[in-house]
């Protein structure tokens, strides 16, 4: 999981990049907006699949987790009252 976080902190952050890229030509004379705009749904969708992905990753993590508890509890003796 800690691996897929830091590998998603990279990729978010070559989408900003690029997203900063598209600002910065957007304010050039004669820029075309259709063009900004359909460049930035693209970005948009990346970053929430990115998002996606990491959080699909992190809830199989999670039930892992939650089975290797459950599992440990019941390999965990029981303790006899008035024994420790």
């Amino acid at each position: 999981v800690i691996v897929a976080h830091r590998q998603h902190i990279d990729d978010i952050m070559e989408l900003i990049k690029l997203e900063m890229k598209e600002l910065n030509d957007v304010d050039q004379p004669g820029s075309s907006i259709d063009e900004y705009v359909r460049k930035l749904d693209s970005l948009l969708v990346r970053k929430q699949q990115t998002i996606n992905d990491l959080r699909d990753k992190l809830a199989q993590f999670q039930a892992h987790l939650r089975e290797e508890e459950i599992l440990s509890r019941s390999l965990t003796p029981m303790t006899v009252k008035g024994k420790k």
